[in-house]
């Protein structure tokens, strides 16, 4: 559990026999008994990266992007989740050198006692996957969407990341932001890396079947698939369910 202002760490474990697991918010908050060290989650700004002071920040104004989850055990190097946020912020750091309309705007790292505790990133109306879950009532909806026109804005980004030595690794409706002009925007890169590293698992539980345990092209090739087909048949469900409810849309 982090605390959202002083973004101190807690973790715990509470046992809950005969629940499926599920632990009273009270239960949760009792077991919180281990802080975990910044250090352990927080990387040392670096001279070269964009910061903004916690002293400026605006929660508003951006989307921010918190670490990994910490789970005791997972890495060899207890500093092994602040690493993996060094990584993003280095392959968002080219990105924002390498501007691209599809790919998520990278603002800074946001600073607290010397520290990034979150990356902030241009906001986004919503994404693919909330859009498809909208009622027909609604304002804005997936019929709103042209399926070849939104794919090559995908592919675009993609390319762009391709031409740069990057792979996503992750596409799947929530990481597809649409932003004011309807404009498919490619966001988190928690598993985007250069070509012929290790994957880092990130994303959607079932969607990346198929996947080379590498970073590469084709994995994005098989996310681009999986995109368009969901994307499809999410229009075509949604038509069904218009049609079935006799509303003119």
């Amino acid at each position: 559990m982090v605390d959202k202002d002083s973004y101190a760490t807690w973790k715990g474990e509470v046992d809950c026999p005969g629940r499926r697991g599920q632990a009273t918010l009270q239960e949760a908050r009792d077991c919180l008994c281990l802080r975990i060290p910044d250090e352990h989650i927080y990387p040392k700004v670096a001279p070269d990266w964009p910061v903004i002071s916690i002293k400026d920040y605006v929660a508003g104004d951006f989307w921010p992007k918190e670490p990994g989850y910490y789970r005791s055990g997972e890495y060899s190097n207890p500093c092994g989740i602040a690493d993996e946020f060094v990584a993003q912020i280095r392959v968002n750091q080219l990105i924002q050198k390498n501007p691209h309309p599809n790919l998520v705007e990278f603002k800074g790292c946001l600073e607290k006692d010397g520290r990034v505790v979150r990356l902030l990133f241009k906001r986004c109306p919503t994404d693919l996957y909330r859009l498809a879950e909208r009622k027909p009532a609604e304002e804005d909806h997936l019929d709103d969407i042209e399926v070849n026109s939104f794919m090559e804005g995908i592919r675009s980004g993609v390319h762009h990341l391709h031409s740069m030595g990057l792979a996503h690794n992750s596409l799947d409706p929530v990481h597809i932001l649409i932003d004011e002009e309807y404009r498919p925007v490619i966001t988190d890169m928690t598993s985007c890396q250069p070509f012929g590293e290790e994957r880092r698992y990130h994303g959607l539980s079932g969607w990346h079947g198929g996947y080379k345990e590498e970073s590469c092209a084709a994995n994005d090739e098989i996310g681009l698939k999986k995109i368009e087909e969901w994307l499809v048949n999410a229009k075509e469900g949604w038509r069904h369910k218009i049609l079935k409810r006799g509303i003119d849309y």
